[in-house]
């Protein structure tokens, strides 16, 4: 048995998925800034989701009160500026 074949899946795609940058730079003469953007347009797309899934969070019942969206609107704005 070799060794990637006991490895998970998501293991091996996310190595996959970061050594991508790296034949940029030695293959495709990317630079600091290429890579730095790729890097935050990935946690900018990771923070949308997860501020989604909190505006969402509770079900219907808590779509019930104003003031429960004003505390989900103030945690999604805390957790943007901390995430950012």
């Amino acid at each position: 048995m070799k060794f990637w074949e006991t490895l998970p899946t998501s293991s091996i795609l996310l190595v996959s998925a970061n050594l991508i940058p790296v034949v940029g730079v030695i293959h495709g003469g990317w630079n600091l800034f290429d890579i730095l953007f790729i890097y935050w347009a990935e946690s900018a797309i990771i923070g949308f989701f997860n501020v989604l899934k909190m505006m969402s969070a509770g079900g219907k019942k808590s779509l019930t009160s104003p003031i429960d969206w004003l505390i989900k609107l103030f945690m999604c704005g805390f957790f943007t500026v901390h995430f950012g």
